[in-house]
């Protein structure tokens, strides 16, 4: 399907260069309107090969591709997301921090560039702001699971446990079977002394991840 779509825009291309000699456009006019369709041939182009790329998990190359295009056009909201995402799995979180900061300046309403830019600032103890970029994307979609259970771990790293324990419990209402948060639920009640309740948590992790050593 999308070698198919970038054979229609390479066609678009050749007639757009013909239609300009025929409707009588000046040089300037048709080189102008042939090199704008020509970038975003590039850009539609470098998008799926870097989106090709990133599914085969080669994300140097996918990074790579996802640079060209922006040196193509820097507004691309997508192409900043796409790049700090790749740059987060592959361990570069000052780059990822970089472009995901941009992304979430280019559209703001994308929970799921919050998500990850709180996850940067996880990555680098910066808990405070992770929680504001965690809480974004909530707002944006409250049923996100993860992101609920992030921001209890934000909250735990901080010490405010009463937090932790209600986002916990937020993502457990939404993924009840989200192994993990049954263990940090019960991690921090355990730290507050609710050791009854704990280890009903502890228990209901061991029968959803026998072999959780934790």
């Amino acid at each position: 399907k999308v070698v198919a779509q970038l054979e229609q825009l390479n066609q678009d291309v050749r007639i757009n260069g013909s239609l300009a000699q025929s409707l009588g456009l000046s040089a300037g006019k048709a080189a102008t309107s042939k090199n704008t369709v020509k970038s975003s041939v590039e850009i539609v182009d470098g998008m799926a090969k870097a989106e090709a790329l990133m599914q085969a998990h080669m994300l140097p190359q996918a990074m790579a591709q996802w640079k060209q295009v922006l040196s193509i056009d820097p507004s691309i909201a997508e192409a900043h997301a796409k790049l700090g995402k790749a740059a987060l799995a592959s361990g570069n979180i000052f780059l990822a921090t970089q472009e995901l900061k941009q992304a979430a300046q280019l559209e703001p309403e994308k929970a799921a560039v919050h998500a990850s830019l709180g996850i940067c600032y996880q990555c680098r103890n910066k808990n405070k702001e992770a929680i504001d970029e965690f809480n974004k994307a909530l707002a944006i979609d409250p049923k996100d699971a993860l992101t609920a259970f992030n921001l209890g771990n934000a909250f735990a790293a901080l010490g405010q446990n009463s937090d932790a324990r209600r986002l916990y419990q937020q993502a457990l209402q939404l993924k009840p079977e989200m192994a993990v948060a049954h263990n940090n639920l019960a991690t921090v009640l355990s730290i507050d002394g609710q050791y009854d309740q704990a280890i009903e948590q502890f228990e209901h992790t061991l029968s959803l991840a026998p072999n959780m050593a934790s």
